[in-house]
């Protein structure tokens, strides 16, 4: 039986397999839901969780980036959301200039009533964001992104 060093833990072939995802397993899945699942409402899980092992690791991992933090965009909501910069971390441009215009015009005043709908909604809106950034990335694409370095690999 082959031993592989992987890092600090020396691993046999069946170990080898699970961390790396090899042989069709989607064990790597539950460690980045475990990572990641703040992103995300609970309720979606299982279709989150067909979609990430359709698009595969490399691909799942790479989204990474490209999640916004529920809990930062709270934070920013309460601290910062009446001159409207949740909603520019958010990703909703439109509203985020409405509120700041309002909130720099009227010291403020009008916007702390206008954020009280954010108060309550922003984590759920940002989660959701991430949820359709999730639904609409194609496995399509991810199947060529994973077989690239094998192509230059091979040339």
């Amino acid at each position: 039986m082959r031993k592989v060093c992987v890092g600090l833990y020396l691993l046999d072939d069946v170990s080898l397999s699970l961390v790396v995802g090899g042989n069709n397993d989607h064990k790597w899945f539950y460690g980045f839901w475990g990572q990641n699942n703040k992103y995300f409402k609970a309720d979606n899980f299982e279709l989150l969780r067909n979609q990430f092992i359709s698009l595969g690791m490399n691909k799942s991992y790479s989204l990474i980036n490209k999640f916004k933090n529920p809990n930062t965009g709270f934070v920013l909501c309460l601290t910062l959301g009446y001159f409207g910069i949740d909603r520019l971390y958010a990703g909703d441009y439109g509203i985020g200039i409405i509120k700041m215009i309002v909130g720099i015009c009227s010291l403020g005043v009008l916007g702390i009533v206008l954020n009280i709908y954010d108060i309550f909604n922003i984590r759920d809106n940002i989660q959701a964001k991430n949820y359709n950034l999730v639904m609409s990335t194609s496995p399509e694409f991810a199947l060529l992104d994973d077989k690239m370095p094998d192509a230059f690999a091979k040339a």
